[in-house]
């Protein structure tokens, strides 16, 4: 299963966002942040990986400075790989 997941240092700008992204129709979900991320406020939120260009263009017009970046999760054999890619 794969996923994204966003991170960003203050829980404000994060619940503003999924604001945001729901209003463009994006399915979402504040989720705990993986610990492979621990430079985050805690929480993330988690859209669906087919979002990642949409995702991409709403949080750089956003220009938010505690943003910490856009991952993929994948679990491979129990294993969660984090990959950031924005």
């Amino acid at each position: 299963m794969k996923y994204l997941i966003i991170a960003f240092k203050s829980r404000n700008n994060l619940f503003n966002i999924n604001k945001i992204l729901q209003k463009h129709g994006i399915n979402t979900a504040v989720v705990n942040t993986p610990r492979n991320i621990s430079i985050s406020c805690g929480l993330s939120i988690k859209v669906e990986i087919k979002a990642l260009d949409l995702c991409k263009n709403i949080i750089s017009r956003a220009q938010l400075n505690d943003f910490m970046g856009i991952y993929i999760v994948e679990r491979i054999n129990n294993h969660e790989q984090v990959t950031r890619v924005f």
